[in-house]
């Protein structure tokens, strides 16, 4: 069975969809997303509002993180003359969408908004390599494939991820513990990061090429990995 069979027997069959539902109530809601948007851009890891800005998201799920940091962003940049686009990608978009809130549904499908909706594969983005600002991945993708045994997943989703983001973009992704794995919420599982620690040559990889900044704290605690270019050795 193929990711997008596995990740559709999952989530779209039957009490699944109560998943992200749980998740947004009681363990990373999307005001909680624009928190951590408002702390990444205190530490200046996301452009000034005056400038133009890409954020996208790989797994989106249900876009309601997406919607809010969407929402927050283009009222800064509209201020001050910067443009905001999000697109908010899942692997599972074309059956997402007719699950999820009617105005996020309305905005996605309008033109010209600034707000995207569609169906992506995280490891072959169409997008242009040194493009994008912010790749914001929790409990998505990263996580699925940080593990030792699929090691190769996770370098290919890296360095994918690597390709698009701009000279000094940023991955964000969950360092809190407790994400919902059962529709009751008793069953829960690690962290992204948790995970990427566990695995040394993950985690060595990422050191490889990127700065590591914790972003919020607690059970909120997220990291933003933001990319360099190592020194060439001579």
């Amino acid at each position: 069975m193929n990711l997008r069979d596995n990740l559709r027997m999952q989530y779209i069959k039957g009490e699944h969809f109560c998943f992200k539902e749980l998740a947004d109530r009681h363990l990373f809601s999307p005001q909680d997303a624009q928190c951590a948007y408002d702390a990444l851009y205190k530490r200046g890891l996301i452009p000034a509002h005056d400038k133009p800005s890409i954020i996208l998201s790989t797994s989106a799920n249900r876009a309601t993180h997406e919607f809010a940091i969407w929402n927050k962003d283009k009222k800064k940049r509209r201020v001050l003359g910067g443009n905001s686009l999000v697109i908010a990608g899942d692997i599972l978009a074309d059956e997402w969408i007719q699950h999820t809130r009617k105005n996020i549904r309305n905005i996605a499908n309008s033109n010209d908004n600034g707000f995207c909706f569609l169906a992506l594969d995280a490891h072959n983005i169409p997008i242009k390599d040194n493009t994008v600002d912010v790749v914001w991945d929790v409990g998505g993708a990263l996580w699925y494939s940080a593990n030792e045994e699929k090691s190769e997943n996770f370098h290919s989703l890296f360095q994918e991820y690597r390709r698009i983001l701009t000279e000094s973009g940023i991955i964000v992704f969950d360092a809190f513990e407790g994400i919902p794995v059962s529709p009751d919420g008793s069953k829960y599982v690690k962290s992204t990061y948790s995970r990427i620690q566990s695995c040394p040559t993950l985690i060595e990889e990422v050191k490889a090429s990127f700065i590591i900044h914790k972003i919020l704290n607690g059970n909120k605690r997220m990291i933003a990995l933001q990319k360099f270019s190592p020194p060439v050795m001579p």
